[in-house]
């Protein structure tokens, strides 16, 4: 994993929150008493800077991003920062002791903010409405504070946890969820409570409380309500309080060797992962049968283990301890997916936050240091022959050959892009409505269209952007002379005047295009009325239609152009020959079908080409000349790793990207013959009996 930036603050209780929804911004406590925002890149928005009076005790962005709040230890005022205008809001709570906490609900603009001495203030933003509610106890408010509201019924997993900062002596917890607050107090009593203030449940405890949260236990009836409360009791055990059953609460310990709880969170159908202080990690689930039992046990640290987080977009676990990140996968937990090591003087590692889109990991350190490291990329690349482009990290794609073995070329890019495209001589990248056109030299065009993009290709001299169900086609560069297609001047320059641009369909129709493809002759594209359509560029004119029964929503054509395999909107596959107006439909097509790669091994006799859904990858055969006719053959399936992209097929090889930004070369199952390519006779004789091999083989024989 690489480390995108990294921010030093003058604190050892250096504080930082993600934003949540966009995960644009990352809010950081600096020097002074200043929370600075950073983008995805490290960069510091100087415009978005809040001088607090005080220091900073608790921050925390909204449902949406849109607002963060900040609270501090000198008085009652509330400091609000909007994060599209960078304007800060001072809000006087009213309270007249120290701010020690606060947090957005889930699902509302609802803001509870918590004072040092048990008052409770209730904030909604969108009315401007100030609750006043007064603590059930003298007690002074923990300063973890999850805050839950939900929609229609419907509660989204987990609460929000804010650390406790170093110095102020706090003793509460508390939860806000459907209008019920859940407060434990360090007289060693847990109590459920409404909007008012007014007591509903109470229970005691055995020690003092840390870290609440509501979420949904494991049951046999599946239900989204998080009637569950979970809390640490005295940093030793699991204290467990379901709603529903509320006279038979369960309290958990665990082996002693494990140290304090260090965290914890829920996760998926009622699972509760757990750190320890001395280093280890444990998965419990909360169903009546398996409470008790530990499903999973490592010692993921050997010293010291700070905080656990979770990427429910992932199926990610990460925990922070001995100077080192380790990551799970979710599905497996006994492996260990990365470990990010980081240097032992930037101090212990305290704190770790994903983004929600678990793009990037964020650690705090005992000495001030804030970490981000990229975690996971947007698989981004696409395929021009046997040249490949693909983003390799947040702001920089990278174009290689390695079929030709032309060394990789790192480019650096303008933005964090939505999509790439590929041609002879350039790459694309881009977002929404616009585009960046790049070669060897630089930027060549910037380019805004009349809508969001959402299919871009490229040939040697032109570009063809899908837009809102029109595809408008220009030149890349019409300065330029463009590929070596012409053969003097003359026509080339005839050729850019009135073949310059174009939009499809024509004036006057009324089709609207789902999908498109372009090689260097052709632009090929179909509607949502089944018809699909060749337009020569050369010529400037239409050369062939088909019209199918229903709509077609993807098509993937080969090189040339000369075939094409389209989907329609029932989910079947069919190959199409323009030549002949011959339409076959792919025997055993996978339903969920994402792409389709055409074979660019130039030595290939048939038409080969690969469908790839997210777990599998089948291998079809067309036979242009059998017995029987034309005939198109499912010749294999092969298992597609976890987090792998298809981008490009060569001679039985197929090229993915991974999560991690990098490319990794499979090799189809109906191509294992290449390697070991002498068969001896007993070897023939099975061949000879399996119908699979027997295609295999045949295969082989084309290619030799």
């Amino acid at each position: 994993m690489k480390c995108v930036f990294q921010v030093r603050s003058s604190s050892s209780d250096v504080k930082f929150c993600w934003q949540k929804s966009s995960g644009n911004y990352l809010a950081i406590t600096g020097v002074s008493n200043v929370v600075s925002l950073y983008n995805r890149h490290g960069q510091c928005k100087s415009e978005a800077t809040v001088v607090l009076p005080g220091d900073c005790t608790s921050m925390d962005w909204d449902k949406d991003g849109d607002l963060l709040a900040i609270t501090h230890d000198k008085d009652g005022v509330l400091f609000l920062l909007s994060s599209s205008t960078f304007e800060v809001t001072q809000l006087d709570t009213g309270l007249k002791d120290t701010l020690s906490l606060c947090c957005w609900a889930k699902h509302s603009q609802l803001l509870a903010v918590g004072t040092s001495k048990g008052n409770l203030l209730l904030y909604n933003h969108r009315k401007g409405r100030k609750i006043p509610i007064a603590g059930n106890t003298p007690r002074r408010l923990h300063v973890q504070l999850g805050v839950q509201s939900t929609v229609a019924g419907v509660v989204a997993p987990g609460s929000t946890v804010l650390p406790c900062p170093g110095g102020i002596l706090c003793n509460d917890i508390l939860c806000v969820y459907r209008n019920l607050l859940a407060l434990g107090s360090v007289d060693r009593t847990f109590t459920i409570s409404n909007a008012e203030g007014d007591t509903l449940r109470q229970t005691t405890l055995r020690a003092e409380p840390y870290n609440i949260a509501f979420s949904c236990t494991k049951s046999e009836k599946q239900t989204s309500e998080e009637t569950a409360v979970s809390i640490i009791i005295g940093h030793k055990t699991l204290f467990l309080y379901d709603m529903d059953n509320a006279d038979n609460p369960v309290e958990l310990a665990f082996q002693p060797h494990y140290g304090d709880i260090a965290a914890y969170t829920w996760y998926e159908d009622g699972f509760i992962m757990l750190g320890f202080s001395n280093g280890f990690l444990v998965v419990i689930s909360t169903h009546k049968d398996e409470i008790g039992q530990e499903l999973f046990q490592s010692r993921n640290h050997k010293n010291y283990l700070g905080d656990v987080g979770l990427s429910s977009v992932l199926g990610q676990a990460a925990t922070c301890g001995d100077h080192s990140i380790k990551v799970h996968e979710l599905t497996d937990l006994k492996e260990v997916y990365h470990i990010i090591d980081v240097d032992e003087d930037k101090g212990e590692l305290r704190k770790l936050q994903w983004t929600e889109d678990g793009q990037l990991l964020t650690v705090s350190t005992s000495k001030g240091h804030v970490l981000t490291f990229l975690v996971k990329l947007p698989m981004l690349g696409e395929a021009n022959g046997t040249r490949l482009v693909y983003l390799s990290s947040l702001k920089e794609v990278t174009v290689v050959n390695n079929v030709e073995e032309e060394p990789a070329v790192v480019h650096e890019i303008a933005l964090e892009p939505a999509f790439v495209a590929l041609g002879p001589f350039h790459f694309a990248v881009g977002m929404n409505d616009r585009t960046w056109i790049y070669d060897n030299e630089g930027r060549v065009s910037e380019q805004t269209y009349l809508g969001t993009i959402s299919s871009l290709y490229l040939n040697g001299l032109y570009v063809a952007a899908l837009t809102d169900g029109k595809i408008q086609m220009h030149m890349i560069d019409p300065s330029s002379n463009g590929p070596e297609k012409f053969d003097d001047q003359d026509n080339m320059d005839s050729h850019s005047q009135s073949h310059e641009s174009r939009t499809f369909p024509d004036e006057g129709r009324d089709d609207v295009i789902s999908c498109m493809g372009m090689t260097n002759d052709f632009l090929i594209y179909a509607t949502t009325t089944g018809i699909l359509q060749y337009f020569f560029l050369e010529d400037w004119q239409y050369v062939d239609d088909f019209r199918h029964i229903v709509a077609i929503t993807k098509l993937f054509p080969d090189n040339g152009g000369t075939q094409v395999v389209f989907i329609d909107e029932k989910s079947d596959g069919f190959l199409y020959n323009p030549v002949t107006n011959a339409v076959m439909e792919i025997p055993s097509f996978p339903p969920n079908v994402i792409g389709v790669l055409w074979d660019n091994w130039p030595l290939d006799k048939h038409s080969i080409f690969a469908a790839y859904t997210d777990t599998n990858i089948s291998t079809y055969v067309f036979y242009r000349d059998t017995i029987k006719g034309p005939e198109c053959v499912l010749v294999g399936v092969t298992k597609l790793p976890f987090g792998h992209k298809p981008i490009m097929f060569y001679n039985g090889e197929v090229s993915c990207l991974t999560l991690a930004g990098k490319l990794q070369v499979i090799r189809l199952q109906t191509h294992s013959y290449q390697d070991d390519q002498d068969l001896s006779e007993p070897e023939k004789q099975i061949v000879n009996g399996n119908a699979f091999m027997q295609v295999t083989y045949s295969m082989h024989k084309y290619f030799t």
